[in-house]
């Protein structure tokens, strides 16, 4: 038998993706650095979390930003590049 799988409800939200990359590009300190957990940790449901992380995949395809992690399970920055 397959065994039985918790739903999980989904609401409908206004937040856009442009709205959360938008967001995202205001959340930076002086450095120009964020950390991924400061990102999702102001998340306030898991919505938010997946808007964000697309959000992030689509500024790093746009070449806005950059994500290091020096080793594994250390912790995620990510970088605003500046624009030429």
């Amino acid at each position: 038998r397959m065994p039985v799988i918790a739903s999980y409800e989904l609401k409908r939200d206004s937040m856009s993706l442009d709205y959360k990359k938008e967001h995202i590009l205001q959340s930076f300190d002086g450095d120009g650095v964020l950390s991924f957990k400061r990102l999702v940790s102001n998340c306030k449901d898991k919505i938010e979390m997946i808007i964000s992380f697309l959000a992030l995949l689509d500024l790093i395809r746009l070449r806005e930003i950059s994500v290091f992690q020096n080793q594994l399970f250390d912790s995620i920055e990510i970088h605003r590049l500046e624009k030429n």
